[in-house]
């Protein structure tokens, strides 16, 4: 089962997972790194979740990127965030 894991410092979790090493990764691969998820559940309640964990990392980088704290890249159809 996905659970959320609501804090005052999402933000903080989602910029240790940017800033975790030199590649810049997606909105996916953050959320998976903050999340801790492993593989796409099946059932449709907890895809719903991992949809919400999603969006919520999408709001945490962007948020990050308007603060000027990692950058972000579009490459291949896809948003990238790194370090500044």
């Amino acid at each position: 089962r996905v659970n959320i894991v609501l804090t005052k410092n999402k933000n903080y979790q989602v910029k240790d997972a940017v800033m975790k090493d030199e590649t810049p990764k997606t909105v996916w691969q953050t959320t998976k790194l903050v999340y801790g998820i492993k593989e796409i559940p099946e059932d449709g309640e907890d895809f719903i979740v991992m949809k919400s964990m999603i969006s919520k990392t999408f709001s945490c980088l962007e948020y990050l990127y308007e603060q000027e704290l990692v950058q972000r890249d579009y490459r291949d159809g896809r948003l990238y965030y790194g370090k500044m």
